[in-house]
């Protein structure tokens, strides 16, 4: 499988400015919101877009540099197989601190210092981190949907959450750290 998965990358990568650039339009089908407020009302801890603060789920949401390498791990992932809003789909880029704070306080980040919340100089949202959510059913399908997205983020020298501590079980016994939807810039 790693001898597949390097042959595809390695074909994709003479023809990866003109795929990306078709698969971020694909993604983006018009214009994807920037950056989103949580609504006013109940929170409901299943419906992201009731939380706190200000976030993206939009791929221009990350800093130009960090960017060009998830599109390049984008690519990567539609040379296996994984295509980009029908296998899966980005969950967060880009979260205000108020949204951050919110997150650590309810235990599901560890850190204030979170690469997903970068702005740049101007402010604009210049997020070093996405999550991936795959849109598959089975367990065993979303743990191979995570493996193949380890392998391209790490081609890209990119740090993937699926290499970080053993610590949950769900993705443990398939050899994944406790966050392998998450990729970073080092």
């Amino acid at each position: 499988m790693e001898s597949v998965a390097k042959a595809a990358f390695s074909a994709v990568a003479a023809t990866a400015t003109l795929a990306v650039a078709a698969t971020f339009y694909m993604w983006r089908k018009g214009g994807a919101v920037m950056v989103r407020s949580g609504k006013e009302g109940k929170l409901d801890l299943g419906k992201p877009e009731t939380w706190p603060g200000a976030w993206s789920d939009s791929l221009e949401a990350l800093a130009p540099a960090f960017r060009v390498r998830v599109a390049r791990m984008v690519v990567a992932l539609a040379a296996m197989g994984y295509r980009l809003g029908e296998h899966y789909v980005p969950g967060s880029t880009w979260r205000s601190k108020e949204r951050q704070r919110f997150i650590v306080d309810k235990g599901w980040s560890r850190t204030m210092r979170s690469k997903h919340a970068v702005t740049a100089a101007d402010g604009t949202p210049a997020a070093m981190a996405v999550d991936m959510f795959p849109l598959m059913a089975k367990e065993a399908e979303k743990a191979a949907f995570y493996t193949a997205l380890m392998a391209s983020a790490e081609r890209e020298g990119l740090v993937s959450g699926g290499s970080w501590g053993r610590t949950n079980a769900t993705w443990a016994k398939y050899g994944l750290g406790w966050d392998p939807g998450h990729v970073e810039a080092t």
